[in-house]
């Protein structure tokens, strides 16, 4: 079963290169940075003072350490785990740590979807809140789509990503004081 995972992982990261085209790939070159350590850490900083700025001292440790222990389950995972990215042709760029799970993908659901989450969630505007979700769903897609575009990660290592981040979610929203 792994094996034909595995095979299939290839055979869709190298369809998604089928796609490229020079405005695609900027396109993609640009959307892939908010997934990076440091800007979405510095976005989580940015949510942070504003979740203080309302009083919302709970969330904003909660959306802290779900940032860090993303950061942190996915290193620990990788040295676990240590499977080769895409190489080239397939790589547009070189990354230097393992390949599963993917860095970006957690990050884009444990800091920008629960970041969406805990400021909209005292909100009452039902509109406020359905942008906002769907803003949080089309980054995170979005920030796990540009790695398999860029070839730096296999179909299985966004989704290993994604379930690091929805386990932070999870622990977030229950840190801050929210069951659902």
């Amino acid at each position: 079963m792994l094996a034909y995972l595995i095979e299939e992982d290839h055979i869709l990261v190298s369809f998604i290169a089928g796609l490229r085209s020079p405005a695609l790939t900027s396109i993609m070159g640009e959307l892939t940075k908010l997934g990076d350590v440091w800007v979405a850490g510095a976005i989580a900083v940015v949510v942070v003072c504003f979740l203080i700025y309302k009083r919302e001292i709970r969330s904003s440790v909660a959306l802290m350490l779900c940032y860090l222990g993303s950061a942190y389950t996915v290193a620990l995972i990788k040295d676990v785990v240590m499977r080769a990215r895409p190489s080239a042709p397939i790589a547009l760029a070189a990354e230097r740590f393992g390949s599963f799970p993917s860095l970006h993908a957690a990050l884009s659901v444990s800091v920008y979807a629960l970041g969406i989450a805990l400021i909209l969630r005292k909100s009452h505007s039902r509109h406020r809140r359905r942008i906002g979700a769907f803003v949080g769903v089309a980054l995170v897609i979005s920030i796990g789509f540009s790695r398999l575009y860029l070839g730096v990660h296999y179909p299985l290592d966004v989704l290993g990503g994604y379930l690091v981040g929805l386990m932070w979610l999870y622990l977030g929203l229950r840190m801050s004081g929210r069951r659902g």
